[in-house]
């Protein structure tokens, strides 16, 4: 259980440190899906069939590395991109809306809040400093979590405070 010394105190206050980030993790997951739905019901956009190809062949091509973690000979499937046509094309929407939010809404996430939540995450791991280290070796993995971060931010922003339905107006520049 990650405690060497093998004292049960520590051990439990780890346990419920862990469920309580679980709990935190699964309530944050279940507003933010509802907020994905209700942004898809009230800003219908047109996605560029390039991006949601572009999408399709992603998952598709995270399908197969799936599988062949799993032991299983891709070669041997075929994987048809209708299969992802509906997924990629939601991902792609919501892509496009979130860019659009928090750049009309001007949130950029901050290096300290970046690193708190890089730290926040590596806390379930049994070596949280090697984890951390692995964020920071590639900058696409910051970034990664720089875009997670912004839209937390408009998250916790639409929860925070009640607001009136604001229509987006979206550019192709």
């Amino acid at each position: 259980m990650g405690i060497a010394d093998g004292d049960v105190a520590k051990m439990r206050a780890e346990i419920e440190a862990n469920l309580k980030r679980e709990v935190k993790r699964r309530i944050e997951g279940k507003i933010k899906d509802q907020v994905m739905e209700a942004l898809i019901r009230t800003h219908q956009i047109d996605t560029p069939t390039a991006l949601v190809d572009m999408e399709i062949q992603r998952l598709m091509q995270a399908a197969r590395q799936d599988m062949e973690q799993r032991g299983m000979k891709v070669q041997d499937m075929p994987i048809q991109p209708e299969w992802f046509a509906d997924q990629a094309k939601r991902r792609v929407t919501l892509g496009l809306i979130l860019a659009e939010l928090v750049k009309t809404e001007g949130l950029q996430a901050k290096p300290e809040q970046i690193r708190a939540m890089v730290e926040e995450t590596a806390q379930s791991y049994e070596q949280p400093e090697e984890v951390i280290r692995w964020y920071y070796a590639q900058p696409q993995r910051l970034g990664e979590v720089e875009g997670w971060r912004s839209r937390t931010m408009w998250l916790n922003g639409c929860s925070a405070k009640p607001r009136s339905p604001t229509r987006l107006q979206f550019s192709m520049n």
